[in-house]
C-alpha cells in the first residue's frame, strides 16, 4: 500500500489466525485510514465488495489447492492478481484475467495492481476476459461433466 496512489483504499474480507497481526502491521506503517479490515462477510456483503472493487489480490504464500476468492472475484468482472503459488497460475491468465506475480514479490505485486488500477482500457479487457472465462469453465454443469468423466459415470 506504501507504493500504491495515496486515493486507493485496500478492503480486507475474512478473518484468521494472522488477522491481529496484519491490523497492527497496518498501524505500524500508518496505513490503517487507508486499510479496512471487515472480517467474515456474508454474501451480500461480499458482492457488494465485488461490485465495488477494482481489482482483487490473491497474494497468497500458502500453496492454494484452488483459490475460490479469484474465481468469484472474475465471475464479478473483477481482475486479479495473484501470487504464484499453488493452481493459483492454473486459473489466472497472467495477462488477460489480471496478473501472476512470483510468490513473494511485494514490489511486483505493487506494480501490478498499480498498472491495472491506472489502465482503465486495460482493466475493461481483463474484466471481460474474466467474467468470460468464469462462464465458460466454472459453470456447475460443466463441473459435473468433469467430475462425471473423471470417475468414468454420469449422473443421469
Amino acid at each position: 500500500m506504501r507504493d500504491i496512489d495515496e486515493d486507493v483504499r485496500l478492503v480486507v474480507n475474512g478473518d484468521g489466525p494472522a488477522r491481529a497481526d496484519a491490523e497492527a502491521l497496518t498501524r505500524q506503517l500508518g496505513l490503517e485510514d487507508r486499510v479496512d479490515f471487515l472480517g467474515w462477510t456474508g454474501r451480500d456483503e461480499l458482492r457488494a465488495c465485488y461490485e465495488q472493487a477494482a481489482v482483487a489480490v490473491v497474494p497468497s504464500l500458502w500453496p492454494e489447492p484452488f483459490g475460490l476468492v479469484g474465481i468469484e472475484a472474475m465471475a464479478h468482472g473483477v481482475p486479479v492478481i495473484g501470487y504464484e503459488s499453488g493452481a493459483i497460475p492454473e486459473w489466472l491468465t497472467d495477462g488477460v484475467t489480471g496478473h501472476v506475480v512470483e510468490r513473494g514479490d511485494i514490489a511486483g505485486l505493487a506494480a501490478r495492481i498499480g498498472e491495472i488500477l491506472s489502465d482503465e482500457p486495460l482493466r475493461a479487457r481483463m474484466s471481460c476476459a474474466a467474467r468470460r472465462q468464469v462462464a465458460e469453465q466454472y459453470t456447475a454443469p460443466r463441473h459435473l461433466a468433469v467430475l462425471c468423466r473423471a470417475v468414468g459415470s454420469t449422473p443421469w
